[in-house]
């Protein structure tokens, strides 16, 4: 989350990093992360360290989208994505759908599934009603809509994906 403050030269936001298997929506205050109000335990064993205040969604780009559910639904896997070469498809062929696949409005329910639940972990972290701005990283931030629901802008700084 530091690296995303320092990309964006956002101070105090809401941060979403989607990786290939989960997706992380953390806060910034004063370009740090707000730390968690909540024991942390490492292995089960509660430990004296301050630790960031994290949602994690079960959830990246490289998540199973299983066409042969109805309605369809991410699955807890990762697969090797069609849009690259693999046999399956994923969140990031959801975002990547064209609307004349076969496949597309499967893909599309199961992008809108990921984004009602990114949009529901951005206003449990949001800790006051202003909407603050939303700084998007991580190899798939596009699984992030640029007009997200309660906050400000969404922020994509370069280098994101590093």
């Amino acid at each position: 989350m530091r690296g995303a403050a320092y990309l964006s030269g956002v101070e105090d936001g809401l941060v979403v990093d989607v990786g290939g298997s989960r997706t992380d929506v953390g806060v910034l205050v004063s370009g740090s992360p707000r730390e968690s109000a909540r024991p942390a335990r490492i292995a089960g064993v509660r430990v004296a360290f301050e630790m960031p205040d994290v949602l994690t969604l079960p959830f990246g780009f490289g998540s199973l989208v299983d066409l042969g559910e109805d309605p369809p639904r991410i699955r807890d896997e990762i697969g090797d994505p069609l849009a690259l070469g693999g046999s399956a498809p994923t969140l990031i062929d959801a975002a990547q759908a064209s609307p004349n696949e076969a496949s597309a409005n499967g893909l599309r329910h199961a992008l809108r599934l990921a984004r009602e639940a990114l949009a529901d972990s951005v206003d449990r972290a949001r800790a006051e009603p202003h909407f603050p701005p939303l700084v998007a990283v991580g190899g798939a931030d596009v699984l992030v809509p640029g007009d997200l629901a309660g906050v400000s802008e969404v922020i994509r700084p370069p280098d994101r994906d590093a």
